[in-house]
């Protein structure tokens, strides 16, 4: 008897250990996989990939029209998410043409962002920028100037 109550005693013990490992099993499986959707949200490869190739479309553009992109930037409503931050393509469009009208050079059109710590420039290779500068500078006013001096000379 006293063999049967121990046997009973130390199946009730294995009973009781294996069902809290399967317990802890399970929350670490639900933690598991928590994790794994937490992660499941990197959509950034996308995005820059979009971001992309709306600025590629942007400087390889021969007759870009800025006020035409913008309209139709607000009525896309698309958004880019850069480093937990969410910038709409209308504010895209409105940095660059920012960085357009006070920038003389690419170099100072470039350094706007680096500035206001706008990290999304930082997915653009140079050409990409320049040709953006090249785009987008004609239609500020400044832009405008420099057209006109070309063509008529300067005034100084």
């Amino acid at each position: 008897m006293k063999t049967l109550n121990n046997y009973f005693g130390n199946a009730l013990l294995i009973t009781v250990l294996t069902i809290s490992a399967f317990t802890l099993n399970a929350q670490n499986d639900i933690e598991n996989e928590s994790a794994i959707v937490q992660l499941d949200t990197v959509s950034i490869n996308g995005n820059y990939a979009s971001f992309e190739k709306m600025a590629t479309n942007i400087a390889t553009s021969t007759n870009f029209k800025y006020r035409k992109a913008l309209r139709k930037a607000k009525a896309s409503k698309n958004v880019y998410v850069f480093s937990e931050r969410q910038i709409s393509e209308v504010a895209i469009l409105k940095y660059f043409k920012k960085a357009a009208r006070i920038a003389d050079t690419v170099d100072d059109f470039r350094n706007y962002f680096y500035e206001r710590d706008l990290s999304f420039i930082e997915a653009l290779d140079g050409k990409t920028i320049n040709n953006i500068y090249l785009r987008i500078r004609p239609a500020t006013f400044n832009g405008y100037l420099d057209d006109l001096e070309q063509a008529f000379g300067s005034v100084y």
